[in-house]
């Protein structure tokens, strides 16, 4: 990748570059100085985020964003798996940089396509995997929801109180608890599950808290909360959301109304 960035680099005006994935993890730098390891990937975390809500925003996928200062440029360039941030001085020739990142984008993807391609794709991952890596995602929930939200207990109530009105439509979230502070998915009887039944009950549950969480938080903050935690999960287990059959399902969760409910029995309407 570094070759990637040299190329870039060699752009009149150009500082420094850096490549990163969409949970923030730095995979290539050239020219970017004494910066810390740990500053650069909370900035290009932070990028992640901003193109993720910005995209839901505006329905569409968000390309470029480009910040100007009096002694710098900041261009970071969505790359579909993350970021391609190139500082520079602030009146740079624009369209030569479009250019050469755009070009160093499709060598990315390219890349990436002639890896699956080859094989190195990962075969899809057992129901006990994927239920650590959803066991993982519901205490990410937890964190920003109800941690850097609403309250964690608060949150965990609302869990248990859409548990419990689930389990009559979905008998197997009855195997679902709330316990030490988290919701625990290590009962669920993994020899009698089936992959998609299971997905299916985890994202109506999700979209249970979901509303619950845009009731209180309101619709835009509850959304990049939620965004905020879905991407970079994506970006780890797509494989996970493949077996489970959920995919971008999981992504639709936070704006999707929940199931009604009628004498404790859920009903999709449409």
């Amino acid at each position: 990748m570094d070759e990637i960035l040299k190329d870039i680099n060699a752009v009149v005006g150009v500082v420094g570059s850096l490549l990163c994935d969409a949970d923030g993890n730095v995979l290539s730098a050239l020219g970017i100085g004494d910066i810390e390891h740990e500053d650069l990937s909370t900035a290009a975390r932070v990028l992640a985020q901003t193109m993720a809500a910005l995209s839901l925003a505006r329905r569409r996928k968000v390309g470029d964003l480009d910040f100007v200062y009096d002694r710098g440029r900041l261009v970071a360039k969505n790359t579909g798996e993350g970021c391609l941030c190139i500082i520079g001085v602030p009146n740079i020739n624009v369209p030569l940089l479009n250019l050469t990142a755009d070009l160093a984008i499709r060598n990315l993807k390219k890349r990436a396509k002639e890896a699956r391609a080859a094989g190195q794709e990962t075969a899809l991952p057992g129901l006990s995997e994927a239920v650590r890596a959803m066991a993982d995602f519901f205490e990410s929930l937890a964190a920003e929801l109800g941690d850097r939200g609403f309250g964690r207990q608060e949150f965990l109530k609302i869990a248990e109180h859409r548990l419990a009105r689930m389990k009559a439509a979905h008998p197997l979230l009855g195997s679902v608890r709330v316990s030490e502070g988290r919701i625990d998915l290590s009962q669920l009887p993994l020899d009698a599950l089936d992959a998609g039944e299971l997905g299916q009950a985890l994202v109506d549950f999700v979209r249970g808290l979901c509303f619950s969480a845009r009731g209180i938080l309101g619709h835009e903050e509850a959304t990049s909360k939620y965004l905020s935690v879905y991407e970079p999960f994506r970006q780890r287990h797509e494989a996970v959301l493949k077996a489970l059959g959920i995919g971008d399902v999981l992504r639709d969760a936070v704006s999707e109304e929940p199931p009604r409910t009628i004498g404790g029995v859920e009903f999709h309407l449409g």
